[in-house]
């Protein structure tokens, strides 16, 4: 396995690591504060709070087992870069050694989180519970930036932690609490919980949420210290990223917070009808983007800060030529002429950018006008006035078929490496990954729009594939160091990672809720197809 394919790995599973973290940690804290009483347990909320302590044991069996891959990543990574065993020596590294304690004391925290489930009015069995989890946040700060500083180490750690926490119990929060709702989809005593558990969550979202911000502005003066720190390098791109993703799940709970007043007001005994209906799909919608944003912090957590990158900054004036209108690149070069500029530097094609720079912006250039005409004719159904527009997912196929022909110069059919060698390297995957999701896009959203009586699960495949691709996108990396050139190139794809996400939460809401609030939300999905395909069509290399 190549270094690359095993950082690449090693980022996924740090990511489904918080995951599973979250569904724990999370849901201990979740469980103890909204459903756990003073008194004994009725049957519902035994039943709400078994069901969660099963998911919190997945979570913490998950998250054993993705540190135990993660180690077994970075040995692989290890030994693919200095070309003999990384072992004995990597047995004597602190990641090595706090990374089997964080797999062991996860392990752990299932067995402790099982016990708890047998008897959970014990207050004993919760006091073990939560001590083995402080325990595991513990342990999870020797792994952060903070622990490699040379100064202020401490201080960093601590804070790092905490905002960990803070975010772990948000997030762990709203997925339980979207977990038992659709446990009272099948059982109506635990439906009838709904209005108390909703009541009792909200400041313990509300304490998440500040511990978050309180302990996430210092770190971020401190790791970013500037503006241009923030513009000008992947490490702010990516903290920018997680703040536009954290700030729209925020809205989505503002919005929960409303609907659920007026509802507790007004219909609270009446069930999930009128106001309450939108309740769950915002705390779906709500959980999408705090699960993606998991996987910004987790990419994070593998780009070096930017303080630590004092020459190597982007100004404003850069960053803003990589989004500005261009006239985009309609004819391509040949492959000889990669192939020549690739063994000799300073051949020069056709203008200033080399034939391999000027390979790629033909790329994405003609692949923003693919998917310009397909946002075009998704806002023209949406008129009602244009019928045949309902056939605009058609347009992704022909994109999915662009992506995997061009997109990969040194691999069939182009190139002399053969499907399966090219999928060695990082990049070459990941626009495979981006090939099937956007086939899949195509394939199943014209299904759903253009099928009688469609399966009710059809529809949603299109925003679970954009929400999907958006994480492809923001794990994109083309350079293992974060200098300025290759900076400019990946701020466009983490600028449409961002907006793909938002796409696909759009088009979950639309779905879900009805209108005008539903329509909006669509509105707002087929507006982030635009806005996609301006940032390709406009897409230009900086020179190497």
């Amino acid at each position: 396995m190549s270094y690359e394919i095993a950082w690449f790995a090693d980022d996924l599973l740090h990511s489904f690591g918080l995951f599973a973290l979250a569904l724990a940690v999370g849901g201990l804290v979740w469980g103890f504060f909204s459903l756990k009483t003073e008194t004994a347990f009725s049957a519902a909320r035994q039943a709400a709070l078994a069901s969660s302590l099963d998911l919190a044991i997945m979570g913490a069996w998950g998250l054993a087992l993705t540190q135990f891959l993660q180690l077994w990543a970075k040995a692989q990574a290890l030994a693919d870069i200095l070309k003999i065993s990384p072992f004995p020596d990597f047995l004597d590294t602190q990641v090595f050694q706090i990374g089997l304690m964080r797999a062991l004391l996860a392990a752990a925290l299932a067995l402790g989180l099982m016990w708890l489930r047998r008897k959970p009015e014990r207050t004993g069995r919760w006091v073990g519970a939560v001590a083995l989890a402080a325990a595991l946040m513990t342990c999870g700060a020797w792994l952060v930036h903070g622990a490699s500083r040379m100064e202020n180490r401490v201080p960093l750690m601590v804070l790092t932690a905490m905002h960990q926490f803070g975010a772990i119990v948000w997030v762990g929060g709203v997925i339980h609490l979207g977990s038992m709702w659709r446990l009272g989809r099948r059982q109506a005593e635990v439906a009838r919980l709904w209005p108390s558990v909703l009541a009792r969550f909200t400041p313990l979202g509300m304490a998440a949420v500040l511990i978050l911000l309180l302990t996430g502005i210092p770190l971020g003066l401190w790791y970013v210290e500037t503006w241009q720190g923030l513009i000008g390098t992947a490490y702010g791109s990516m903290l920018a990223s997680k703040w536009v993703l954290m700030a729209a799940a925020l809205g989505l709970a503002g919005l929960n917070f409303a609907a659920a007043r007026r509802w507790r007001r007004d219909a609270g005994a009446g069930g999930l009808g009128g106001i309450g209906k939108a309740i769950p799909f915002y705390v779906e919608s709500e959980g999408t983007l705090l699960f993606s944003a998991l996987f910004v912090a987790a990419t994070l957590a593998a780009l070096p800060p930017s303080v630590d990158l004092p020459d190597q900054q982007a100004t404003a004036v850069e960053v803003i030529e990589a989004f500005a209108p261009k006239i985009p690149r309609m004819i391509s070069p040949t492959i000889e002429e990669v192939r020549q500029a690739e063994a000799d530097p300073g051949v020069v094609a056709r203008t200033e950018s080399t034939a391999e720079e000027y390979w790629s912006d033909y790329n994405h250039n003609m692949a923003g006008i693919l998917l310009l005409f397909i946002g075009l004719l998704a806002i023209a159904e949406r008129t009602g006035k244009f019928p045949l527009g309902r056939h605009w997912p058609l347009g992704f196929l022909a994109l999915a078929v662009f992506v995997l022909i061009r997109a990969d110069n040194e691999v069939w059919p182009y190139g002399d490496l053969s499907f399966l060698e090219g999928m060695q390297e990082v990049t070459t995957l990941q626009h495979k990954l981006a090939f099937l999701v956007t086939m899949g896009l195509g394939v199943m959203e014209w299904r759903a729009r253009n099928t009688p009586n469609p399966q009710p699960w059809l529809p949603y495949v299109f925003p679970a594939l954009c929400i999907t691709g958006g994480i492809v996108l923001l794990t994109h990396s083309h350079a293992a160091f974060e200098f300025k050139t290759e900076y400019l190139i990946e701020v466009s794809h983490t600028a449409m990672g961002v907006l793909a996400l938002l796409m696909g939460v759009g088009r979950w809401l639309e779905l879900r809720l009805d209108s005008p609030a539903g329509r909006l939300a669509g509105h707002g999905s087929v507006l982030s197809v635009v806005l996609i395909a301006a940032i390709l069509i406009f897409y230009l290399e900086p020179p190497a």
